[in-house]
């Protein structure tokens, strides 16, 4: 049995965008749950649970702005790899959008 050439390229493809997409859910998780740990830790602070969440209280917050530029590092790769599109690097004046693509 013989794939007729134009399934052959859609099967192609959509093994390329099913990789892509995969490959891209778990960097969109990192900065939700970065940001719930933080509410965890804000909430424990204002109801007074916790005596040491105030310490760690900027530990999530920290490791979010740390992390901005290795998502956008990951997220280059992928578009590069499953894509073939190679993203411009951002530069210093541009921070600010960055974490605003996280």
């Amino acid at each position: 049995m013989t794939i007729p050439p134009r399934l052959r390229r859609a099967l192609a493809r959509l093994r390329r965008d099913i990789l892509f997409i995969a490959a891209g859910v778990p960097l969109h998780l990192v900065s939700p749950l970065l940001f719930t740990w933080a509410g965890i830790l804000l909430a424990r602070t204002l109801a007074a649970t916790s005596s040491n969440a105030p310490a760690i209280l900027p530990a999530p917050l920290a490791l979010l702005v740390v992390a901005g530029y290795g998502l956008t590092e990951t997220q280059r790769w992928r578009f590069r790899a499953l894509c073939g599109v190679d993203l411009p690097r951002l530069r210093f004046t541009e921070k600010k959008r960055q974490f605003g693509y996280n």
